[in-house]
């Protein structure tokens, strides 16, 4: 079953579907992740089954917690790198590119253009000898 990413929030009962979502929830203080507790999809983020849809539970909180579902266009950022996290003071709605940026500015970022990246042909010193090699010439 595929996950969305959009959903109309406006067709569910919202105390059953809260209820339901926060039983499923391992809640500590406001600075610790609140983990997700139930089923999740092979990345690893939280799935929230409702009427046959599965929902990320990440993004589904937003709603909760701030009263609009974010839309399509927009992703859920970890700003505390969990994917099982639901604690919206760990959460941020942003675009592909802010995402991104927090990534690469953690370290985590797998895209070719990152350095040391067991994906690319090249590693931070074979640039260093070829850029020292093309100074030489």
């Amino acid at each position: 079953m595929r996950v969305r990413r959009g959903f109309s929030i406006s067709t569910l009962a919202m105390t059953d579907a809260e209820e339901r979502f926060w039983d499923k929830v391992r809640k500590g203080d406001k600075f610790e992740c609140w983990e997700w507790q139930a089923g999740t999809r092979g990345n690893g983020y939280g799935a929230f089954n409702y009427k046959g849809s599965n929902v990320y539970a990440h993004r589904l909180v937003i709603y909760f917690a701030e009263g609009y579902s974010p839309p399509d266009d927009k992703v859920v950022c970890h700003l505390c790198d969990n994917t099982r996290c639901v604690n919206p003071n760990h959460l941020m709605v942003a675009d592909q590119a802010e995402n991104h940026f927090d990534a690469s500015v953690k370290g985590r970022a797998s895209g070719p253009e990152e350095l040391n990246n067991p994906q690319g042909k090249l590693t931070d010193k074979d640039v260093c000898e070829l850029r020292r090699k093309f100074i030489e010439t």
